[in-house]
């Protein structure tokens, strides 16, 4: 069988620093290439892995239980470790991958779940689209945010067709997604580059409310595991490593 075929994931390598871990959970997340950080050299010895079978429709059905749980997620997680997920798949999958869904919640669940995290954004996001120009003003860092955000979004690739031509409505998705994401997370704001993170997201799951909770639930988990830079420290390492990366499809 196919599931059969596939061979064992390499081991993870375990880095000393934060910057290094930083690189390690760039490099796990299908639409980003690896960093070329100087001590990549030093990897150069290690036995080259052919990439394995991505995940299938067909796959994915094997593990989909009657009551909408999805079963064995570190067998899947390998999988997808080893080939990735056919193109047809990833919209689903990215939302279990990016902790969206649960693997364990059944279809009852996840519907209450849906329920509650669309009002949860149309909340947050109504809370900056009702400000008045001058309270945005007034703001300081809101404004400044926002300032950059609409810079970063006007930057994004408009040659992939799904932000190209003139007053394409996705960018104002992308950017709208971007300024509530300033409102869930204070502390952390905009850094610049954030935009790069939330493209691809956006593409795959072509919906609003979705890309902003798995590029939420995303940016949460890469700034716990920079636990050892202060917050500031944090978005220059962040920029610098978003400058060094391109996207990839």
């Amino acid at each position: 069988t196919t599931q059969a075929a596939r061979a064992t994931p390499p081991p993870k390598s375990e880095e000393d620093t934060a910057v290094n871990n930083l690189s390690d959970v760039m490099s796990s997340i299908p639409f980003l290439e690896q960093p070329n950080f100087d001590l990549l050299p030093l990897l150069q010895s290690v036995e080259e892995k052919k990439r394995g079978i991505p995940l299938s429709k067909d796959d994915w059905e094997l593990f989909c239980n009657k009551d909408g749980s999805v079963s064995n997620p570190s067998y899947i997680r390998r999988i997808i470790f080893e080939g990735g997920v056919t193109p047809e798949l990833r919209p689903m999958v990215w939302l279990y991958l990016l902790d969206y869904y649960r693997f364990s919640d059944s279809a009852e669940q996840r519907e209450n779940f849906i329920n509650n995290k669309e009002n949860e954004y149309l909340v947050m996001r109504s809370q900056w689209k009702t400000l008045s120009e001058g309270q945005i003003k007034r703001n300081k860092p809101f404004y400044k945010a926002k300032t950059i955000i609409g810079k970063d979004t006007v930057r994004t690739d408009r040659e992939h067709p799904y932000f190209a031509g003139e007053n394409n409505s996705n960018l104002d998705v992308l950017q709208d997604i971007l300024l509530t994401h300033v409102m869930y997370d204070f502390d952390l704001g905009y850094v610049q580059g954030m935009s790069d993170i939330l493209s691809p997201i956006l593409i795959v799951l072509n919906h609003e409310i979705e890309a902003f909770w798995c590029f939420a639930h995303y940016m949460c988990n890469l700034v716990s595991l920079n636990f050892l830079f202060k917050l500031d420290l944090l978005q220059t390492s962040f920029s610098t490593i978003i400058s060094q990366t391109r996207l990839q499809f």
